[in-house]
């Protein structure tokens, strides 16, 4: 009788996981066949097994052996709906696309979809980013969780967090932190390589071209460049980074003949310039080519410049 209120507990709990007998057992460690013994009440698990399946669902051993927990296991498990997973499916469903359009689309089955709908899964970093840009979703927004805990003043509190999850809740958090930080690594490569490319190539001044770079990242790549220029920063410490930008206001003062601080407040309003044709191309609410963002971001440094030969 022992044996089967056990395996009827683990059963109802492992269903209110939406899992598999194959997924418990992977984050577990345990074989298919064990899951299997347990849940029909022909072997007893060990103490240490026990103690493995009580940190996995976040539930007392005595409960597991005592009580009958079958007709309240989400009550007991409670199953993070606020997560990667779920913001993929509502920005899957804002685009009005099934789960095999959306899987014919990123080249992979829509089981595979499932699983990381429901939080069972992550994809790795190159396919996140697809699935931003088919979706045209704001990679913050997928991400905000992660992001707002990732603040190192918040640390000890996700240290803490985390730590008081289930096992294998962990483990999802902890591969849902490293990448995210992978992909804001990986975006701020590739902005990099933008800048670097259109600063040696020789068709635009340098200053102008990491303007340049700065919105054709925006519009090749708008997802990832809402992830690094367009994210809530509204806990963050932003500083004057004088030192990160040295060159550019150096190419200023060298074009110009302002002192450092008036290079500075140059580089301020021109940042804010382009900052804003790049946000308006990145949401797709101008479409601009190339050739018309060049004339204007022209337009707008000889106005500025003007402005600063004229003030005296």
């Amino acid at each position: 009788m022992g044996n089967m209120l056990l395996a009827n507990n683990l059963k109802a709990l492992r269903n209110a996981c939406n899992l598999t007998q194959k997924q418990l057992a992977e984050f577990t460690g345990l074989t298919i066949r064990r899951i299997y013994t347990y849940e029909h009440g022909t072997v007893k698990p060990d103490i240490e097994t026990l103690f493995a399946l009580s940190e996995f669902f976040g539930i007392a051993i005595n409960r597991l052996l005592n009580e009958d927990i079958t007709q309240t296991p989400k009550a007991v498990v409670p199953i993070n709906t606020d997560s990667i997973g779920s913001q993929i499916e509502k920005y899957r469903n804002l685009k009005k696309m099934t789960k095999a359009q959306f899987a014919k689309a990123l080249g992979v089955t829509p089981a595979y979809i499932s699983l990381i709908e429901h939080g069972k899964k992550l994809p790795k970093m190159e396919t996140f980013i697809r699935m931003l840009n088919i979706l045209d979703a704001p990679a913050d927004d997928i991400l905000r969780d992660v992001l707002n805990g990732a603040i190192p003043r918040q640390a000890t509190f996700v240290q803490c967090a985390v730590s008081s999850l289930p096992l294998f809740k962990q483990r999802l958090a902890l591969d849902l932190l490293l990448k995210t930080v992978e992909v804001l690594k990986s975006a701020d490569r590739l902005y990099q390589s933008y800048l670097q490319a259109d600063m040696a190539s020789g068709e635009y001044p340098p200053y102008k071209a990491s303007g340049m770079a700065y919105i054709r990242f925006a519009k090749e790549e708008s997802a990832l460049f809402k992830l690094l220029f367009m994210r809530d920063r509204s806990h963050e410490k932003i500083e004057k980074q004088t030192e990160e930008i040295k060159p550019l206001l150096e190419l200023i003062q060298k074009n110009t003949g302002l002192s450092e601080e008036e290079a500075y407040l140059f580089h301020l309003e021109m940042w804010i310039y382009v900052h804003g044709i790049a946000t308006m191309i990145a949401t797709s609410y101008l479409a601009w080519d190339m050739a018309f963002v060049s004339k204007v971001l022209t337009d707008g440094y000889l106005g500025l410049k003007c402005r600063y030969e004229r003030r005296d």
